[in-house]
């Protein structure tokens, strides 16, 4: 079963404008997003690294029905009807070479689809840039495949996921942003593409949930390096206003690159920190304290409003302690080699009913956990508090006593904090400095 979301949208994936309307199909058990006419803001609103975070963008603050749109209805007639479509259905691109939008001369060979969980929303090729050497494409050595392209009808979403690293570039340090792929390159839709439009990213391996299922829960120092950096990179996010909102286990992937500046000890000159986990998919992503634009029922705290799951957007303002329930499902994934929702991860009924009653969920969740040591227990616990208060905060985690991490973070953040304002009062003694002319200048 699917929702069908007529929606238009302007998509301006990495500063490249095309005008369309189109239809997202959703897959119940995926995410979920509401017409930009109801929900969400522009795709302009979007583009620079403020404008996701100013409160006084207006198209970004207020109830859903008050937010600002583009006038799209020139192009009505120009839509691809997707409606009903299943794209996991379409014909395979393996073999063809599809193009930059900014550079019409490179090219990127697509081979093999890979398997993905969302494959009805969105496909995913090895890509190799047009000119590789056929000895390297036949490697299957994983350094010599570093990239992917992403195809998905979903264009809005696609914008936001752009921007959303844009975003990320111009504002994380280096090493905060070692956190999550790189984005290279941006694919316009096109026929060859069946209108859908695609992004160039950093290959990884496999999802978090199919690492997991493949090999099995994390135990001993890999459980604890790996959930500290799962914790830091929401952290990254949190630190920064953001809210990720759809935190599963799918949108973390491991990647090559397994060792990594610690980002919280600045005389670090390398490790394992990183521990080979990255985040991605974070076209969800939104300022703190901002209205929902997109969720997932797996990643949904208790206090959703269970009765409006894939029927409405709800009016709700989302905080960190959204994610922090989301985070604890990741964690307890890692830890018991099972999801939240094993026993009906797709099923759109069994979710609504264990979030009705979180309670006797919780409970089993809790006979499940006493397989797993008391401190990482301890820490999962807490991030699945009934309670949004009650949730500590990615900081607070860090600073737990089974990791490593905390004091150095502290230390960094006032350093950080104190940078920031050094930086707003010379920006402010710098806007007093009267303007003068060397011409009217006496000479000495």
């Amino acid at each position: 079963m699917t929702v069908i979301v007529p929606h238009m949208t302007f998509w301006t994936i990495i500063g490249v404008p095309l005008l369309l309307e189109c239809f997202s199909v959703l897959p119940m058990g995926n995410s979920f997003s509401i017409p930009p006419s109801k929900a969400t803001a522009t795709s302009n609103s979007f583009t620079s690294s403020s404008s996701l975070s100013s409160p006084s963008n207006p198209s970004l603050v207020g109830p859903p029905s008050q937010r600002t749109t583009s006038s799209t209805s020139a192009l009505a007639s120009n839509r691809p009807n997707t409606e009903g479509i299943d794209f996991s259905d379409m014909p395979l691109l393996c073999g063809q070479t599809v193009y930059s939008a900014f550079d019409p001369n490179q090219g990127y060979i697509l081979t093999d689809l890979l398997p993905v969980a969302s494959a009805k929303k969105c496909q995913i090729y090895q890509a190799f840039r047009e000119g590789t050497p056929i000895e390297i494409m036949d490697s299957e050595h994983p350094y010599f495949n570093p990239l992917v392209c992403k195809l998905s009808a979903n264009l809005q979403g696609m914008d936001w996921e752009s921007q959303a690293y844009q975003l990320l570039d111009a504002r994380l340090s280096p090493q905060e942003r070692n956190g999550f792929v790189k984005v290279y390159d941006a694919i316009p839709p096109s026929m060859l593409t069946q209108n859908r439009a695609g992004l160039i990213m950093e290959k990884g391996l496999d999802n978090l949930r199919f690492q997991i299922r493949n090999k099995g829960a994390y135990r001993g120092e890999k459980l604890r390096q790996a959930m500290q950096t799962v914790i830091y990179i929401v952290h990254v996010l949190h630190s920064h206003g953001l809210v990720w909102t759809e935190l599963k286990a799918e949108n973390f992937v491991m990647t090559n690159t397994s060792s990594s500046e610690n980002p919280a000890d600045p005389d670090s000159s390398g490790g394992m920190f990183f521990f080979g986990i990255k985040g991605i998919d974070l076209e969800s992503v939104i300022p703190a304290h901002d209205w929902l634009r997109v969720y997932t029922a797996e990643a949904c705290p208790p206090e959703f409003p269970v009765d409006e799951l894939y029927k409405s957007l709800p009016r709700m303002r989302v905080d960190p302690s959204f994610d922090m329930w989301g985070l604890g499902l990741v964690l307890y994934e890692m830890a018991t080699g099972k999801p939240f929702y094993a026993a009906g991860l797709t099923n759109l009924e069994y979710i609504t009913d264990q979030l009705r009653y979180p309670e006797a969920a919780l409970a089993r969740a809790n006979q499940k956990l006493l397989s797993v040591p008391v401190q990482p227990r301890t820490i999962i616990q807490r991030c699945m508090s009934l309670n949004p208060a009650d949730r500590p905060s990615c900081l607070e985690l860090l600073q737990d006593p089974y990791f490593e991490l905390g004091q150095n973070l502290i230390l960094l953040q006032q350093q950080q904090q104190q940078l920031l304002q050094q930086q707003q009062q010379q920006q402010q003694q710098e806007a007093w400095l009267p303007e003068t002319n060397n011409a009217n200048i006496p000479p000495q």
